[in-house]
């Protein structure tokens, strides 16, 4: 677990330095198709964990915001909810960084909140325990005016369970 978030960070740090060195030549700018500072999108998808290789229907939001469409920073808020046999839901912080006008990364921590019932008789207990989680992903933006569709994909990193998360954003701009 430990190689997985420092290859994540160093992966992400990299970029970061490409772009950063990037930004300071003169020839340099973005063109963005998506002139608007704000971005919310309804995700449908699937989480894969790799302990048991089991995959669960996805539900999630995210909100994006980019203070200046042409650069190539935006920072987000995520939500999500994995319907397995038990239910867990996530919320993150994660950076986008855009390598392209509409191909991006994305890091940042989280938490995962995991809902479990255990059954003693005719009794229901439910136990509920928190994760720490570190997101890294990419993207890729369809525009089609105000609207967008994004094929993502993402790797959760977590302490007894790292998973495969991948699925379809539809987006609104605003």
């Amino acid at each position: 677990m430990l190689k997985q978030v420092l290859a994540a960070i160093l992966l992400f740090l990299s970029v970061t330095i490409y772009g950063q060195s990037s930004e300071n030549s003169d020839s340099y700018k973005i063109i963005s198709h998506n002139p608007h500072h704000s971005h919310l999108a309804l995700f449908l998808g699937g989480t894969t964990f790799y302990k048991n290789n089991e995959s669960h229907f996805s539900l999630g939001a995210d909100y994006v915001y980019r203070p200046n469409p042409e650069k190539h920073w935006a920072y987000s808020i995520f939500t999500e909810v994995i319907f397995a046999d038990h239910t867990e839901y996530l919320i993150g912080l994660p950076v986008y960084y855009y390598i392209e006008q509409n191909w991006w990364l994305r890091a940042g921590p989280g938490m995962e909140i995991i809902q479990e019932e255990e059954h003693h008789g005719h009794e229901v207990e439910t136990k509920t325990h928190i994760e720490f989680l570190f997101r890294i992903g990419s993207g890729y933006e369809f525009h089609f005016g105000r609207f967008s569709i994004i094929p993502s994909i993402d790797i959760d990193l977590v302490r007894n369970n790292d998973a495969l998360v991948w699925g379809l954003n539809l987006g609104y701009s605003f």
